[in-house]
């Protein structure tokens, strides 16, 4: 994520209006998030545990929610064998 430390916290589906809401397409810093996305209007909304919010905009919003999901579980899975063993 954006800051040391910092995991996500949530994951969801969104939609957008680049223009609109981040003055067109690329790498933009709006006042509620930053995004990150080429083309379309839909992606997924990460919020950061330091409440930082990130969209990433993509044409399969859905698969890529559950790759991230997957991904956090994994860490999470992993943290909790890790804090176990010591």
């Amino acid at each position: 994520m954006g800051t040391v430390g910092e995991k996500i916290a949530s994951v969801e589906i969104t939609s957008f209006r680049p223009i609109r809401d981040f003055g067109g397409w690329g790498i933009r810093f709006g006042k509620e998030a930053t995004a990150y996305f080429m083309s379309g209007n839909r992606g997924v909304l990460i919020t950061g545990s330091f409440h930082r919010k990130y969209i990433l905009g993509s044409d399969t919003p859905e698969r890529l929610k559950s790759v991230i999901q997957y991904a956090v579980a994994k860490e999470n899975q992993d943290e909790e064998e890790s804090n176990q063993m010591t």
